[in-house]
């Protein structure tokens, strides 16, 4: 009968059996090292989604429907006056003009 080859490369003493521990840290090495490859790549990702920004500008910015605040219709936004009532304001400061023109003359 002939030993196996798994059963040869423990029974060597420079080749230590693994053990949990061993195998355990190994998979954490593993995992760390898929999480930085996949870093990695999407910060790549990232890149080259900036660089085709820049390099074709006529493709335009895609978005999803959703813009910027509106500074006119939010809640907190100056009350803003009627057409007629600025009307009104315009034709009551040109009065007031003509009024200080005559008094100047007076």
């Amino acid at each position: 009968m002939q030993p196996n080859k798994l059963t040869l490369s423990y029974s060597i003493a420079n080749n230590p059996t693994p053990t949990k521990s061993t195998l355990i840290t190994e998979d954490a090495e593993l995992d760390e090292g898929l999480a930085e490859r996949l870093r990695i790549l999407a910060d790549a990702r990232a890149l080259k989604s900036l660089a085709e920004a820049f390099l074709k500008p006529e493709v335009g910015v895609k978005t999803n429907g959703l813009m910027g605040r509106n500074y006119y219709d939010r809640p907190s936004a100056p009350v803003q006056m009627e057409d007629e009532d600025a009307d009104e304001v315009v034709d009551i400061l040109e009065d007031a003009l003509m009024l200080k023109k005559a008094a100047a003359q007076w």
